[in-house]
C-alpha cells in the first residue's frame, strides 16, 4: 500500500511538472510573438513618420535579425531601400552610406561593436545628414555613440530600447547642441506611442541658448578689441564679430569667444601633416566656429580639416612697403615744371635776350630814337627779357611798330608761362610730394626685398600662380613671428608685408602716421589675388547649411558692408577719445592736422622754406659779386 501510494505521488508530480513546463513554454512563445509583432509595428510606424516618408531606407542588420519579423516588416515598406547584412570579419570601411536622396538608416544589431566600428570610421565614410534608427544598444551604448566624432555631428540619432514589459519599447534621441546625452522622447506600447512627440525635430534652427565656441584673434578692422584704462579687454567688435552676433540672435545661441594658442593665428601645416592655429582648434573640436577674415581656400588640403560657410566678403591680397621720405620742401620751386619744361624755359629766355639785343642793334643802324640806345647793351637786353618772363612791368617800350608787334606776342607768352607756374606752385607748396616707389609685382621682384608675413598661407598661393614674377617672390618668402616684428622690418626698409588690403589700409591709417600726418608705410597699387571671406566650421558641421543661408541674406541686405564701415568709424572715435585722454594726462600724442569747414590751408614756414632758401642764396651771390668788384678795383 505504501509503495503504491509513493508511485502514485511520483506519477502525479511528473504530470504536474510536465503540464507546468508546457504552460511556461507556450507562454514564452506567446510573449515572444507579441514582442516581435510590437517591434515590427514600431519600426513600421517610424518608417511612416513624415520626416522619413520620402526617404530612401538603408536597412542594416546582423545575423540575429536576418529572419526576424521586424526586418520583414521594413522590407515591405514602399520606400526605395538598400539592405546590408553585417557579417563577422567584414571590411565595413567600404560600405557606401551616402546617396543623393533623403536617407533613413534602420540598424538592427544584437552586438553593439559593429555600430561603434562604423561610427569610428573616417568622417567621409559616415552620413552626417542621415537619420538613424538603432535597435539593440543599451542607453549607455547610445550615449557613448553620440559622443564619438561622427555622433557629435549627426543631427538625428534615434535609439530604441526594449523594456522589461513584453512589447514595450522606450524611444530616445540625441540632443546635438541642446544638451548632453540621450533624451527620452516617448514609449511604444504594442501598437502605439503613449504620447505623440517629434521624433526627428529640427535641432539647428533653434539652438535653445546653447553655447557655441568661436575661435578668433584681434585683427582690425574685422575684429577689434576695445580695452579699458587697465588695458583689459572691455568688448570686441568688427565685421566678423557682428556676423557671429547676428547669427546668435537668429539661431538663439550664446557665443563664447576663445583664441588660438599664443603665436598661432589662422593655422599652418606642420611637418607631420597636422595643423596649428584656428584650423587645428576647429578640427579637434575645441571650437564650433572660426572667424578672422578667413580666406576660402583648399591650399595644402585645408578643407580636409575645416569647412567654410557661404562667403560674406571679398578681399585682395596686397603688399605694403616703407613709405619713401617726401621730396624736401625746398624743391617746391622747381616741382611745378618737369625737367624738359625747365630746359625749354631757360632756352626761351636765352633766345629772347638774343632776339631783343639783335632788334635793338637793328634799330640803331636804322636811325632809331635815343630811347632804344639806352637798351643797346647785351646785359640790358637779357635783363629786359628776364623781367618779362617774371611778369615785371617794363618802363621802356620799343618805338618801332615791327618791334612792338613782337613784344605783344612775347608778353602774351610770358603771361601764360608765369600764370601756369604760379598756379601749379600753390599746389606744390601745400602738398607733400612723394617720390615714385615700387607699384608693380615686377618692380617688387627687381627690388629683391624679402616678402614678410605672419604665416605661410600666401607662399602656397604664390607657388601655384602662373605669373612668373609672383612665383619668384615665393623664393623670398619669410614667416615672421608676430605683426610687430613684421612692421619693424618693413619700416626699416628690410622687406615688404603681404596681407589683405582692408587690414593694411586700417593699420597704415591708424598706427603708422607721422606727427605731421603722413603715412610711414604705403600699399602698392598692384595686388596678387582676390579671395572670398567666410566663416570656418568643423568638417561636416550640422550648422553649416542653415548658417550659410542666413549669411547670404545678410550679404544681400547690405548688413555686412554696413558693419564693416561702422566698425571703422567706431574705432576712429575710440582712438580720438584715447588721444584726448592722453592729452589730459600730459602724455605725448601725435600732432593733429586741423581742418576746418573748407580745404584752405595756412602756409607755414615749412611750406615756404624754398623761397627763403632762394633769398639767402641771392644774398650770398650778390655778396660774392660785390667782393669780386671790390677786388678788381
Amino acid at each position: 500500500m505504501g509503495k503504491d501510494l509513493w508511485m502514485a505521488c511520483w506519477v502525479m508530480t511528473s504530470l504536474v511538472a510536465s503540464l507546468t513546463s508546457v504552460t511556461y513554454s507556450e507562454a514564452f512563445v506567446v510573449t515572444q510573438r507579441e514582442t516581435e509583432a510590437s517591434l515590427s509595428l514600431l519600426l513600421a510606424a517610424l518608417a511612416e513618420e513624415e520626416a522619413l516618408r520620402e526617404c530612401l531606407l538603408v536597412v542594416v542588420a546582423d545575423e540575429a535579425f536576418r529572419e526576424s519579423g521586424a526586418l520583414t516588416e521594413l522590407l515591405r515598406m514602399p520606400n526605395q531601400r538598400q539592405t546590408m547584412f553585417l557579417r563577422p570579419d567584414e571590411d565595413r570601411v567600404e560600405i557606401q552610406w551616402k546617396t543623393p536622396l533623403c536617407r533613413a538608416y534602420f540598424i538592427l544589431v544584437s552586438d553593439p561593436s559593429p555600430v561603434f566600428e562604423l561610427a569610428g570610421q573616417p568622417e567621409a565614410h559616415w552620413d552626417h545628414e542621415g537619420r538613424y534608427v538603432i535597435l539593440g544598444l543599451t542607453l549607455d551604448d547610445l550615449t557613448s555613440l553620440i559622443e564619438t566624432t561622427n555622433g557629435r555631428k549627426t543631427e538625428h540619432i534615434l535609439g530604441i530600447i526594449e523594456t522589461e514589459h513584453p512589447g514595450q519599447y522606450r524611444v530616445y534621441m540625441n540632443q546635438l547642441y541642446w544638451g548632453p546625452g540621450m533624451a527620452f522622447v516617448t514609449t511604444w506600447r504594442r501598437s502605439r506611442f503613449t504620447r505623440r512627440a517629434a521624433l526627428f525635430p529640427d535641432k539647428t534652427s533653434d539652438l535653445r541658448g546653447a553655447e557655441l565656441r568661436v575661435v578668433q584673434f584681434e585683427l582690425p578692422p574685422h575684429i577689434i578689441y576695445e580695452r579699458d584704462a587697465g588695458d583689459r579687454l572691455a568688448r570686441r567688435f568688427g565685421r566678423d564679430v557682428e556676423v557671429v552676433r547676428a547669427l546668435a540672435k537668429v539661431f538663439r545661441f550664446r557665443p563664447a569667444f576663445v583664441e588660438p594658442p599664443p603665436g598661432q593665428l589662422w593655422g599652418d601645416r606642420l611637418p607631420n601633416g597636422s595643423w596649428d592655429g584656428i584650423v587645428d582648434v576647429l578640427y579637434t573640436g575645441k571650437a564650433d566656429i572660426g572667424v578672422g577674415n578667413m580666406y576660402v581656400s583648399d591650399l595644402h588640403d585645408r578643407m580636409d580639416f575645416q569647412h567654410y560657410s557661404a562667403p560674406y566678403a571679398v578681399e585682395r591680397s596686397c603688399f605694403t612697403a616703407k613709405m619713401e621720405p617726401p621730396v624736401p620742401r625746398w624743391r617746391s620751386l622747381i616741382l611745378p615744371y618737369q625737367t624738359e619744361t625747365w630746359l625749354a624755359f631757360l632756352g626761351a629766355l636765352a633766345v629772347c635776350g638774343c632776339v631783343l639785343y639783335l632788334l635793338f642793334l637793328l634799330t640803331r643802324f636804322s636811325g632809331g630814337s635815343e630811347e632804344h640806345r639806352s637798351l643797346l647793351t647785351a646785359a640790358s637786353s637779357f635783363l629786359y627779357a628776364a623781367g618779362m618772363h617774371f611778369r615785371q612791368p617794363q618802363h621802356r617800350v620799343p618805338a618801332r611798330d615791327s618791334t612792338r608787334s613782337f613784344f605783344l606776342l612775347l608778353w602774351f607768352y610770358a603771361i601764360v608761362l608765369t600764370t601756369s607756374y604760379s598756379s601749379n606752385l600753390t599746389a606744390f607748396l601745400t602738398k607733400s610730394r612723394q617720390p615714385k616707389g615700387m607699384e608693380t609685382i615686377r618692380e617688387l621682384r627687381e627690388a629683391n626685398l624679402p616678402i614678410l608675413c605672419v604665416n605661410s598661407f600666401f607662399k602656397g598661393s604664390m607657388v601655384l600662380s602662373e605669373n612668373k614674377d609672383i612665383q619668384a617672390l615665393a623664393d623670398r618668402y619669410r614667416v615672421v613671428p608676430g605683426f610687430e616684428q613684421v612692421y619693424k622690418l618693413v619700416l626699416a626698409g628690410e622687406g615688404v608685408n603681404i596681407e589683405s588690403r582692408s587690414y593694411l589700409e586700417y593699420v597704415v591709417s591708424t598706427q603708422f602716421m607721422s606727427p605731421q600726418g603722413h603715412p610711414r608705410m604705403r600699399i602698392m597699387k598692384e595686388c596678387i589675388s582676390v579671395s572670398h571671406i567666410a566663416m570656418g566650421f568643423q568638417i561636416y558641421s550640422p550648422l553649416k547649411a542653415k548658417f550659410s543661408k542666413v549669411i547670404m541674406w545678410m550679404v544681400e541686405g547690405g548688413l555686412v558692408t554696413n558693419w564693416f564701415f561702422g566698425a571703422i568709424e567706431r574705432a576712429k572715435k575710440i582712438q580720438e577719445a584715447e588721444n584726448s585722454r592722453m592729452k589730459g594726462n600730459g602724455s605725448p600724442v601725435e600732432e593733429e592736422i586741423e581742418t576746418g569747414s573748407s580745404d584752405a590751408i595756412a602756409l607755414s614756414i615749412d611750406h615756404m622754406q624754398s623761397i627763403f632758401y632762394l633769398l639767402i642764396l641771392g644774398y650770398l651771390a650778390s655778396s660774392f659779386v660785390f667782393l669780386i668788384e671790390v677786388i678788381r678795383r
